[in-house]
């Protein structure tokens, strides 16, 4: 898989397919947003999932183009999209510093290190939530702190013990929406994408581990709460932990 090391001054990088060979763009987070020329818009086809974007040009010879896309972690890259007979490079993989951005632009401030600024600082609140806000298996305990806002962003605070001798390595942390009884099925639950996790823990040593769970916002109706889910690689300590809604509207904001 080649990697894409791209310069915030340097020339933008040139993606090449055809309409026989698609190429396979993967970005260190979701694809929120893509956007090429619109006088072109029904000769190329572009295809999103998670974090990939799939390309391939449905007639030959079109003229070179640009493309935009956004990540859910509000970074932004620009290629130059050209076809090619036959391009070489297929797997394209997007490393997280190759952030673009325009030179004559004058720089925003960076949300992203803002938010993770906010992460940082929420790691050292002791939060303010103190009843029913405990649940443990097999000497592993999930604590829920507190719930924040900030602008946009929506924050979890959690602390996660191990009181075991053995390190828990994280398969997952998942967050979705489900009925008021916690009962997830396909036809009753939302996936709440994570957006930023602070520290970023695969695995969990012994002792008290806290951790900042950061999200686009959101809403959970009166009738429907956030379950979490934390489950373990090669192992079967997994725990479950519903969040009330009320908890979500009544977040606390947090500057």
């Amino acid at each position: 898989m080649l990697g894409l090391a791209i310069n915030t001054n340097a020339q933008l990088r040139t993606l090449k397919a055809s309409t026989d060979k698609f190429i396979t763009v993967q970005f260190p987070a979701k694809v929120d947003f893509y956007q090429n020329s619109v006088s072109i818009h029904d000769k190329i086809g572009i295809r999103q999932v998670d974090d990939i974007l799939f390309i391939q040009f449905l007639e030959p010879n079109v003229q070179e183009t640009n493309l935009f896309v956004k990540t859910v972690d509000n970074k932004t890259y620009n290629f130059l999209l050209q076809y090619d007979n036959d391009p070489q490079e297929l797997i394209l993989k997007v490393d997280e510093t190759n952030q673009n951005t325009s030179v004559s632009q004058v720089p925003s401030p960076n949300k992203s290190n803002n938010n993770e600024t906010i992460s940082q600082r929420l790691l050292k609140e002791s939060g303010y939530i103190k009843n029913r806000n405990i649940t443990s298996y097999k000497n592993i305990k999930l604590i829920l702190k507190g719930v924040y806002v900030n602008h946009n962003k929506i924050y979890i605070l959690m602390r996660i013990d191990n009181n075991s001798n053995i390190n828990y390595d994280v398969n997952a942390y998942k967050f979705y929406i489900t009925n008021d009884k916690g009962i997830a099925t396909s036809e009753q639950t939302i996936d709440v994408n994570i957006v930023n996790l602070t520290p970023d823990s695969k695995v969990i040593p012994k002792g008290k581990n806290d951790i900042v769970f950061m999200f686009d916002k959101f809403s959970v109706g009166d009738d429907k709460q956030l379950l979490f889910e934390l489950t373990e690689k090669n192992g079967d300590r997994n725990l479950n932990f519903k969040i009330i809604s009320s908890l979500i509207d009544n977040a606390r904001n947090y500057n």
